[in-house]
């Protein structure tokens, strides 16, 4: 997924866990699903992560002019060590945001 451009397809935000997290979902060139997330307290810095295939990623941003076709080229590496409260916050925010929603 290194220095790719993805395709931004929503944003959303909510309190997960008692932390913010806010997140825009990314489609990659093969058409799979990742997200650049923040999380954190209501006052501080967040941490900002790449998650895709239930992976944490270091996150680098090159923001695009044009809506919604906003380029996003990521570098990083994997993230083995997330905090458990931002990791469990991240993941619940996730499930949430990608499930169907009911009418």
């Amino acid at each position: 997924m290194k220095g790719q451009d993805f395709i931004a397809k929503m944003h959303k935000q909510g309190v997960f866990g008692g932390l913010n997290v806010g997140g825009t979902l990314f489609e990659t060139p093969k058409g799979e699903p990742a997200w650049s997330i923040h999380v954190g307290p209501n006052r501080g810095s967040p941490s900002c992560y790449w998650v895709a295939n239930g992976k944490f990623y270091a996150e680098r941003v090159s923001w695009g002019d044009i809506e919604p076709n906003t380029n996003l080229h990521f570098t990083g590496d994997e993230i083995p060590d997330v905090p458990a409260r931002e990791k469990e916050a991240v993941i619940e925010a996730i499930k949430e945001w990608e499930s169907p929603k009911e009418d």
